[in-house]
C-alpha cells in the first residue's frame, strides 16, 4: 500500500464518513484509503522544448558530412576498386618487380579495397540473417523473462561465481599462474554481492516481470528495435565508403624519400599517414562510435518514455502502435535528440579510448 509521505493523494474521501459522524470498520476503511491512494497528482506538464540542441546540431552535422563525402568521394573511388591503378593511379601491373617499396606504399590502400569488398558483399547477408533470427531470439528472450525471471536473476549470480572460478583454475593452471588471483578474488566479489542481493531477487523478478508485460503490451516497440538493425547496417555501410573514399586524398599522406636499395643509386619515396590524416581518421572512428551510439539511445529512451506512459496512462500504451509508441518516439529523435547526442559522445569517447 502505498505510503502518505511518498506519494500526494486526494484524502477527500477517507474523510467523508469523518464528516457524516458514521461509523465504519477496518475492512472498509482499509478499502477506502485504497481506492483514494489510486488518484495520484502526477504533476505539470511541462512544455516541449528542445534539450541540449547545440549538441543535436552537431551531431547531424558530422552525420551529413559523412553522407556527403561518401557520395563525392566514396562512390566514385569504389568504381575503380577492381583496376590495377593504386591510390596514385598507377599501375601496379606494370611495376618494377624489384620495386618492393612500390608495392609496400600501397598496403593500406589494398586492405581498403579488401575492406570495402567484404562489406559490400557480406553486410547485406548479415543483415538478411539478423532480420531473420533477430525477431525469434527477441521474442524467445521476452517469454523466457516472463516465466522464469527469479531463476534468471538467481542463475546470473550464480554463474558469475562460477565462471570467475573456471577462469581461476584455468589460468593457474598455465604458465603464468600469478594472473590467476585475480579472478579468485573477482569470485570472492561476485560472491559477497549475491549473498547480499539475493534476498532481494524476488522484488527485481516482479520489476522484470512488469517491464516484459509493459513491452509485449506495446509490441510496436519490437518492430522499433529490429528498425535499428538496418538502419545501423545500412550507416556502416555509408560510413566505410566515406572512409574509403578519405583515404584517397593526397593530404591523408606525407611522402618523404626513402633509403636506396643496397647497391643501387635508386631513390624511392616513401608514403605514410600524416598528421592531418590521423587526425581525420580520429574524426571518422569518432563519429561512428557516437552515431551507433546514438542510434541505440534513441531506441532505450523511446522505450522509457512508453514504460513511463503506461505506468501512470495504461490506455495510451495498450496497443501494438500505440499513441506512447509514436508520441516517445517523436520525442526521442526531436526534443530530446541533443540530449541524447550528449551522452552518447561522451560514452563515444570512452569506447574509443577503450579500444585504442
Amino acid at each position: 500500500m502505498a505510503r502518505k509521505d511518498n506519494y500526494k493523494y486526494d484524502e477527500a474521501l477517507l474523510g467523508e464518513n469523518e464528516k457524516d459522524g458514521s461509523d465504519y470498520n477496518d475492512n472498509e476503511n482499509m478499502e477506502l484509503e485504497e481506492d483514494a491512494t489510486r488518484t495520484i497528482r502526477v504533476g505539470v506538464s511541462q512544455a516541449p522544448a528542445y534539450r541540449d540542441k547545440w549538441f543535436a546540431i552537431a551531431f547531424l552535422s558530422q552525420l551529413l558530412l559523412v553522407l556527403l563525402v561518401a557520395f563525392i568521394s566514396g562512390f566514385p573511388a569504389t568504381n575503380r576498386i577492381d583496376s590495377t591503378d593504386d591510390a596514385d593511379g598507377r599501375n601496379l601491373d606494370q611495376a618494377d618487380s624489384n620495386d618492393e617499396n612500390a608495392f609496400d606504399q600501397d598496403d593500406d590502400f589494398e586492405f581498403m579495397q579488401k575492406f570495402v569488398t567484404f562489406s559490400t558483399e557480406f553486410l547485406p547477408t548479415i543483415f538478411l540473417v539478423s532480420i531473420i533470427f533477430a525477431p525469434l531470439l527477441s521474442f524467445g528472450a521476452l517469454a523466457l523473462m516472463d516465466q522464469h525471471a527469479q531463476v534468471l536473476l538467481q542463475g546470473s549470480l550464480i554463474f558469475s561465481i562460477v565462471f570467475n572460478v573456471l577462469l581461476f583454475f584455468t589460468t593457474l593452471a598455465s604458465s603464468d599462474p600469478d594472473g590467476s588471483y585475480v579472478f579468485l578474488f573477482l569470485a570472492l566479489i561476485a560472491a559477497w554481492y549475491a549473498k547480499v542481493v539475493w534476498s532481494r531477487v524476488p522484488y527485481a523478478a516482479s520489476t522484470l516481470k512488469c517491464a516484459v508485460r509493459a513491452v509485449r503490451g506495446n509490441f510496436g516497440l519490437a518492430l522499433l528495435a529490429l528498425g535499428t538493425v538496418p538502419v545501423t547496417v545500412f550507416y556502416s555501410v555509408f560510413w566505410i565508403v566515406s572512409v574509403y573514399g578519405a583515404s584517397t586524398w593526397e593530404c591523408m599522406y606525407s611522402t618523404y624519400p626513402a633509403d636506396s636499395s643496397p647497391g643501387t643509386d635508386d631513390t624511392y619515396e616513401q608514403t605514410e599517414l600524416s598528421g592531418l590524416g590521423a587526425f581525420i581518421m580520429f574524426l571518422f572512428i569518432l563519429s561512428y562510435y557516437w552515431t551507433i551510439q546514438v542510434i541505440a539511445n534513441s531506441n532505450r529512451t523511446t522505450i522509457a518514455g512508453v514504460i513511463g506512459t503506461w505506468c501512470f496512462n495504461p490506455i495510451d500504451a495498450s496497443s501494438f502502435c500505440s499513441t506512447a509508441v509514436r508520441e516517445s518516439f517523436i520525442r526521442s529523435n526531436t526534443y530530446s535528440l541533443g540530449s541524447i547526442a550528449f551522452g552518447s559522445l561522451i560514452v563515444a569517447m570512452i569506447q574509443f579510448i577503450k579500444s585504442s
